[in-house]
């Protein structure tokens, strides 16, 4: 009869009302799993952040270092090409100087 039919489902809108309960219960639960993961990579990629920040200091003053070194080895270049040309000056007034002696003992 209609009040058996009705009363089956009342009981079937009721098992589903449980069902659907449930599985939001468990929705519910995944999304709060979902933002503590959000959370955690938020705080990951902080990190990341940071530690990119020291390596681009780091590169900065690894290429500062680098600079500085070629500065020196032009300045090195420099004074070991003024030390030759101070050499050959040297070699030359040697030379003169005993060009000069010998010409002072042939007179």
């Amino acid at each position: 009869d209609a009040g058996t039919k009705n009363r089956d489902d009342v009981k079937s809108l009721k098992r589903t009302v449980v069902m659907l309960s449930k599985e939001n219960a468990v929705l519910e639960d995944d999304k709060a799993a979902m933002t503590a993961q959000m959370r955690d990579l938020k705080g990951q990629m902080h990190i990341l952040k940071e530690e990119m920040d020291e390596l681009m200091d780091d590169n900065d003053s690894m290429k500062n270092k680098m600079i500085a070194l070629m500065d020196q080895d032009k300045k090195y270049e420099q004074i070991k090409m003024l030390m030759q040309s101070l050499r050959s000056e040297i070699g030359e007034a040697f030379h003169d100087r005993e060009e000069m002696d010998e010409g002072i003992v042939l007179q």
